[in-house]
């Protein structure tokens, strides 16, 4: 009698959570005919970009350019180029506000100098997942320790 229930009760649980898992994707009614079950994760792209110089204007190369989030981890470590640029570039999930970019000298004739680094949006989203492009920019004057 025990194993009757059981399997009874099994099979009612399954039909219901089945039932209700489908039934959330379509109601079957012509005015939701545009509803559509996608599976995923919204992202946007985001980008910083900027110049190191020194406290005359002369661009700086070689120097470590570190971008941190907003829990103090390092998501990318890079140099400046020959002109004293650096560009940082990261697809992630939308709503991200701000990102932290330290500069440091290797060769330690320049001060260290940070930033945190908003975002503002350049570009709209696509369709459903594609939110959108967004941009900062964060340029430094180091100065000789």
């Amino acid at each position: 009698m025990n194993k009757r229930i059981l399997k009874l009760s099994n099979y009612v649980l399954s039909s219901l959570v089945g039932a209700l898992g489908f039934s959330s994707c379509h109601s079957g009614d012509a005015a939701d005919e545009d509803i559509l079950c996608e599976y995923g994760c919204p992202f946007a792209r985001y980008a910083i970009t900027g110049t190191i110089t020194d406290e005359n204007g002369k661009p700086l190369e070689g120097k470590d350019i570190r971008v941190k989030d907003n829990i103090d981890y390092c998501v990318s470590e890079q140099k400046t180029d020959a002109h004293g640029a650096y560009a940082y570039e990261r697809t992630n999930s939308p709503g991200m506000e701000k990102l932290k970019v330290v500069v440091s000298d290797p060769d330690s004739i320049y001060a260290s100098d940070s930033t945190d680094v908003g975002f503002v949006k350049t570009k709209d989203g696509e369709g459903t997942w594609f939110q959108g492009e967004y941009s900062g920019k964060a340029n430094f004057k180091l100065k000789k320790k």
